[in-house]
């Protein structure tokens, strides 16, 4: 059964009394729609913990990593654990997820014409990139961060005429149409997402992704609950429930399914490294 957009309790051998924990999933235009990578396994997770009351909330991600500052009992999914989220947050021993790294996505006919290789993109930078292809129109979203690199980048001054900053709480999926649509010529998104708001698109033009210099081939994404004595019990917890599915082949599968096939050998050989496994295809 899916945790979403009704507030769901799940208690686990906890006194009546016990407050819950708040786990916020993040919520977009649509979001009764489909259901995520991260959802998934955030309901596996939930379903084998021990001891730990939780209630899912959906919101938006800005106002969630703002939760999580302000209050004791609220953990979000599948994120990023930067030196910054270390002052107010506690870390799930492994990540909830492990996913391929951002890709820049651009209309194949200009990746021709400016002759990109995708098997060799990741030896270049966007500053090579951008000076390649003076023309080129990329979009991002305001308030989101890529990765110190390609922030500094994408921030700089003589670039930003090139750049279109959408603004909005919808996650990606406004961006992802503007690519389709052809209203901008690249952006950057996870894989698994990319495909998740490609797929409303009856008439898709041809798209090409590459690696940039400045993105790495794969990154893991966090449970982090708030820094406090209710945080530690949920994230020990947690922590315990995700060290026993990523053994199993389900946990893997839900990893595997939202990603093309020509990806499954190299996600499965990080996968094994993260979580200490010996899966093959």
């Amino acid at each position: 059964m899916s945790l979403r957009l009704v507030l769901i309790l799940i208690f686990v051998a906890l006194p009546v009394s016990s407050a819950p924990m708040i786990w916020l999933a993040e919520s977009s235009p649509g979001f009764e729609k489909s259901i995520r990578m991260d959802e998934q396994l955030r309901d596996l997770i939930l379903e084998g913990l021990d001891g730990v009351a939780f209630q899912v909330e959906p919101t938006n991600p800005q106002r969630g990593l703002k939760r999580l500052q302000q209050e004791p009992n609220i953990c979000v999914g599948d994120k990023i654990y930067n030196a910054e989220r270390q002052h107010y947050s506690l870390a799930s021993a492994l990540p909830q997820a492990v996913v391929p790294g951002l890709r820049l996505y651009l209309r194949e006919e200009l990746a021709i014409q400016i002759g990109l290789n995708t098997e060799t993109s990741s030896e270049l930078s966007l500053n090579q990139l951008l000076q390649k292809a003076p023309e080129i129109q990329l979009g991002t979203m305001q308030g989101r961060s890529y990765g110190n690199e390609l922030d500094q980048i994408l921030e700089a001054p003589r670039w930003q005429p090139r750049i279109w900053q959408r603004s909005g709480t919808d996650m990606g999926s406004g961006l992802v149409a503007m690519l389709m649509t052809g209203r901008v010529d690249g952006i950057f998104e996870y894989p698994n997402v990319f495909k998740l708001y490609s797929q409303q698109f009856t008439e898709k033009p041809a798209i090409a992704h590459i690696r940039l210099e400045e993105t790495p081939a794969f990154i893991a994404g966090y449970v982090l609950c708030s820094r406090s004595e209710a945080g530690k019990q949920a994230i020990d917890a947690i922590s315990k429930s995700i060290a026993q599915l990523s053994r199993r082949r389900e946990y893997l599968d839900i990893h595997l399914q939202w990603f093309d096939a020509d990806m499954h050998k190299e996600l499965i050989h990080y996968y094994n490294q993260v979580y200490g496994t010996e899966f093959s295809l």
